[in-house]
Formats: C-alpha cells, structure tokens, sequence
C-alpha cells in the first residue's frame, strides 16, 4: 500500500536538522590501528519512531475495512529524515543521569559512527569490540527499539564496507563492487 502524504507535507514547516557529514565517518573508522569491526544497518528505519498518538488522525486513511492511521513514522513524511536523524543522535548521545553513560563513539578505545540507518564501529581487538557491543551498543537498540537488517549487518569482521567505500586497516579505496557498477 503506498500512501502520498502531500497534503500533510505541504502544511509541515520542515526544521533544518544537520546531517552527519561522511568524511569524519570515514576518517575515525579507516585509522591503521584498528583490525575488527562491525557494520550494522537499520531494517525497521522510519518506522521505529512512534507517532505522538496526539498527531496520529494527521494520517488517517481510509479502506473497505474501516479507517485507519499510522501509529509509527511512515517514509515520505517531509518531516521524517530529520526526525530519524534525531533519534539516531539520541541513540548514540550521552544518557544523563542517573543512570550516566558516555557517547557511544566515547564509551571505549574503538570507534563508532553513523549515517542515517548505518551503524559502524572499529576496534583493535576481539574483546574490546566484544564488550563495547554487549555493554553499549545492544543495549540502546534494544531501547531505541531498533532493528537490524541480517543481509546487511556484521560482527566481528576484518573489513567493512562504510558508504560505497571499503577497507581492512591497510587503507580505505572505493568499494569494488560500486567500480564494477561503474
């Protein structure tokens, strides 16, 4: 079912939330000194965001079986990039206290990063990234209640894949297979 959200669009006063840039992504993953990573991508996307269930009638809509709205953030919402963005940067922000817990990209000696739906990380050894996943980063997806793409996700690996670029800690060059497509 496609549903064309043009009307609530076009009554939608869009922020201008940055996005993240790829160059500093790239830079803090591709250092010599590391040799395991991850990369994990996001299946559920927009939909993990829930509606505010006060603004949910916004996206009525109606079927031979009644009416019906979202009550999770549907992609083509002029509003829903941004407020993915938002959710990522929680996700991997400080949580405050009581319960205080440093930036994912600050919480150990590795590295992580994201970009839109993508997750990375990169550390010098097995255990490092072991403990940063089980003591980091599961948890928070769990609480963000995001969802990973098995296709598309990997643990404990000796190259990556980040943005149509590949490397495995001797160097970062084009992905091969994005030169193929070309």
């Amino acid at each position: 079912m496609v549903h064309v959200f043009c009307p609530i669009n076009s009554a939608t006063m869009v922020s201008s939330y940055p996005m993240r840039r790829i160059e500093p992504v790239i830079n803090n993953l591709m250092q010599a000194r590391f040799s395991i990573y991850f990369q994990a991508d996001a299946a559920n996307g927009f939909w993990a965001v829930r509606m505010n269930t006060k603004h949910a009638y916004r996206t009525d809509f109606a079927t031979h079986n009644g009416q019906w709205q979202y009550l999770r953030m549907g992609q083509g919402l002029a509003g829903a990039p941004l407020t993915y963005a938002r959710l990522k940067d929680l996700f991997c922000g400080a949580i405050p206290v009581p319960n205080l817990e440093l930036c994912l990209n600050r919480c150990s000696e590795g590295a992580f990063e994201c970009f839109v739906d993508d997750d990375f990380g990169a550390h010098t050894n097995f255990t490092s990234l072991f403990n940063f996943l089980h003591n980091h980063y599961f948890p928070r997806l769990l609480w963000a209640k995001i969802t990973l793409k098995d296709s598309k996700s990997g643990f404990f690996l000796e190259k990556i894949n980040p943005l149509g670029y590949e490397s495995d800690g001797s160097g970062l060059r084009p992905s091969l297979d994005k030169v193929k497509a070309i």
